[in-house]
């Protein structure tokens, strides 16, 4: 992993199933390239909790963030709770137009690498 372009250390528990990946500000690295080389080491790929600063605009039927960097777009979906506030509050500042920078902190299915879907737990400004 420490071989992929933007990734600046990687932390691996094999009895957690976990991998932690820090990587580089300014990274042009997709969650899809990460998942294709964790895929291709022989491990199995569920969800990644993320941390990424970009835009977020609404469209007819959903919710985007574009991150900056990578130009990946991942579809909001609302959570429980007060992530359905953070949901409802980032698609009323979007309806104007897309949002500035903002970093938002969330839970993406990766299962799916053409179809990546976030769930936000925080959005806070860069």
């Amino acid at each position: 992993m420490q071989k992929v372009t933007g990734v600046s250390s990687v932390r691996v528990s094999l009895n957690e199933g976990l991998t932690v990946l820090d990587l580089k500000t300014g990274n042009t690295v997709t969650l899809a390239r990460l998942r294709e080389v964790i895929r291709n080491n022989g491990f199995v790929t569920k969800e990644a909790q993320v941390v990424a600063v970009g835009t977020v605009s609404t469209s007819a039927s959903s919710i985007t963030f574009d991150v900056a960097g990578s130009k990946e777009r991942l579809t909001l979906q609302p959570g429980s709770g007060q992530q359905l506030h953070l949901y409802d509050d980032l698609r009323a500042r979007s309806k104007t137009g897309p949002t500035g920078l903002l970093a938002i902190t969330g839970s993406v299915d990766i299962t799916d690498p053409k179809a990546l879907k976030m769930t936000v737990t925080a959005v806070a400004q860069p």
